[in-house]
């Protein structure tokens, strides 16, 4: 089958070398799989250690930390589910920049909190927010928007999809 002049030129742009020698499609693929594990990252150290850091930063029960972290993450499916909306207004890059964003200002709004063993009292609206930023908002929407990377283009990346879906 006979290819026409833009897919060409898009395959010809795709296979050229760049300055650190790979291919630009090839420096793309692991560009997205770069974010993908950034993502993974750190949603996964937040999941391991959410709870207990609602337990000694906030006095929250692990059930009620669950409770709000199950919560937001209802909001998250809402938000997957708002994906094709989002989509028509904001483009891939500005749906991972966003939402990985979101996802960081929701984890650095953390940071400057003191255990409650130490006196401290957190007010529990910024725990409620902070997952909202990370679970109902960052998280679903850049990760998705970068698993999304992946399916663009007609060169197959089911194994790479499979692989870093999780």
């Amino acid at each position: 089958k006979k290819k026409s002049k833009t897919i060409m030129q898009r395959d010809d742009a795709a296979n050229t070398i760049t300055w650190f020698g790979l291919t630009t499609y090839n420096a793309a693929l692991i560009g997205c799989m770069l974010l993908n594990v950034s993502t993974k990252g750190s949603i996964g150290a937040f999941e391991t250690m959410g709870i207990s850091y609602a337990q000694s930063h906030f006095g929250l029960s692990a059930a009620t930390a669950g409770t709000i972290v199950s919560m937001n993450g209802v909001i998250g499916v809402f938000s997957l589910l708002s994906m094709g909306c989002i989509g028509r207004v904001l483009t891939d890059v500005q749906m991972i920049i966003g939402g990985i964003t979101v996802c960081a200002l929701g984890i650095i709004g953390f940071s400057p909190l003191h255990s409650v063993e130490d006196g401290a009292e957190n007010a529990v609206w910024k725990y409620v927010v902070g997952i909202l930023m990370i679970y109902g908002v960052g998280y679903p929407i850049g990760h998705t928007a970068v698993i999304g990377l992946f399916s663009k283009g007609e060169r197959e990346h089911i194994v790479i999809q499979r692989f870093f879906r999780g």
